[in-house]
């Protein structure tokens, strides 16, 4: 029998095996995006996650994928030692496609040998220079540094055509009507702002953030930022206040949403903003996931490698289209605000 082969029919039900290591927050919101694409591409698969370790899609952004995963096996323990080789394999299975997220060459042949239960299976991972993988790159092929974007590619492979992130993501009922009690105006833009990050080398100073509010308020005056502050920020909010006093901070609060953190309280507020700007953080990539409109400001991380994937669009603004230096307060207000006005 032989081996499946692009382009794939996208309406069949394959059962499609994702294998990773597990995913922390950030890395469940990266790769977002990818799940996004998978499911548009293949609406009547059966798609199970393989968390190696502990994944987020098991935990705090369950609600997110739920209706794009269909199983999550969350702490796996496939394949964590290479003494795993010699181990019966598991009772999971069988998979008519695998795409191996990992770069480990002994976790490649394993899936490699998982996947041989099913004769036609096809399977694609980057190990080795895709040693094992049944679809490659051409000879001289320049591949998407940003992990989120090759493995979009990878979907794109197996259809032979370009995937659309058309597969939005449906939050809980009550955090977005949360969500629209702390943003509540529909005849504003909500325009947000996201200070922080944590590591503060890749924040752009909260002066020239205050700078942008107050002068995005006097051109347009139905616009009304709203800060996105961390814990580590929350000192920041009464200097704020004080400068933009029509500026709103939806995220503190906490008659509306109550003690604790969630990241699903971001996403949703996301969906109640005309754009935002951000730094490169998690929280950017949150409202990413909502499909805001993002304005990215980078400076020492390359965005070619870590601009968040979002439907609304993602423009890059990076210190180095200033001068030299890579320090964020080489960005200098103007082409940001002009950015913001031109996207309201």
């Amino acid at each position: 029998m032989a081996r499946l082969s692009p382009p794939l029919d996208r309406i069949k039900p394959w059962r499609i095996g994702i294998y990773t290591g597990g995913e922390v927050i950030g890395d469940g919101l990266w790769k977002l995006p990818f799940i996004r694409a998978l499911r548009s591409a293949f609406p009547n698969a059966h798609i199970i996650w393989i968390a190696r370790s502990h994944t987020v899609y098991a935990g705090s952004l369950a609600p997110v994928v739920e209706g794009l995963l269909d199983t999550v096996l969350d702490d796996s323990g496939v394949i964590r030692r290479i003494s795993d080789l010699f181990k019966p394999r598991p009772a999971i299975g069988p998979f008519d496609i695998i795409l191996d997220t990992q770069r480990t060459v002994w976790r490649a042949f394993y899936l490699r040998r998982l996947l041989s239960r099913q004769p036609r299976g096809l399977m694609i991972a980057p190990a080795s220079t895709y040693l094992f993988s049944d679809i490659k790159p051409e000879p001289g092929q320049q591949l998407p540094r940003h992990l989120g974007r090759l493995f979009v590619q990878w979907i794109e492979w197996l259809v032979q055509e370009p995937v659309q992130l058309d597969r939005g993501i449906e939050l809980p009922a009550d955090i977005v009507a949360k969500a629209g009690q702390a943003l509540p105006d529909s005849a504003k833009r909500y325009v947000g702002f996201v200070p922080g990050a944590g590591d503060r080398r890749k924040c752009w100073p909260l002066a020239r953030y205050i700078d942008l509010a107050g002068q995005l308020v006097l051109n347009r005056p139905d616009a009304v930022p709203a800060f996105f502050l961390g814990p580590d920020e929350a000192d920041w909010r009464d200097e704020i206040a004080a400068a933009v006093p029509s500026a709103l901070f939806p995220e503190q609060r906490q008659d509306i949403w109550g003690e604790g953190f969630s990241p699903l309280r971001a996403i949703a507020l996301g969906q109640c903003l005309s754009l935002a700007v951000s730094n490169d953080c998690g929280t950017g990539h949150m409202l990413a996931a909502a499909d805001c409109p993002l304005i990215s400001l980078f400076g020492p991380t390359e965005a070619e490698k870590f601009k968040p994937i979002t439907a609304g669009g993602c423009q890059v603004i990076h210190a180095l289209d200033f001068g030299d230096s890579v320090d964020m307060d080489a960005i200098p207000v103007r082409p940001v605000l002009d950015a913001v006005l031109q996207k309201l």
